[in-house]
């Protein structure tokens, strides 16, 4: 928590003004802060998708090279949030 101190004193104020999305070529927005699923295993990937779209994360990083993607799907699906 140390280094978020000095971070925030370097900024002031103006890090409470930052954007949390980003308009994409096609006008869609995309929150900037996502979660990674490289590396996740693929047996712990439902359970990381679930619990990080239960805090508010709404991007989620995937590609079939993670060879997750259908865990990803899963977590997704059983949120129960609209896609």
């Amino acid at each position: 928590m140390r280094h978020l101190a000095k971070y925030d004193e370097r900024l002031g104020e103006e890090w409470m003004n930052l954007p949390t999305n980003i308009t994409l070529n096609n006008g869609v927005e995309m929150p900037i802060l996502g979660l990674g699923t490289y590396l996740i295993k693929p047996e712990e990937t439902r359970k990381v998708v679930l619990d990080a779209l239960s805090m508010g994360y709404r991007h989620i990083d995937t590609a079939a090279f993670y060879n997750n993607e259908a865990a990803v799907g899963e977590a997704v699906r059983d949120s129960g949030l609209r896609r």
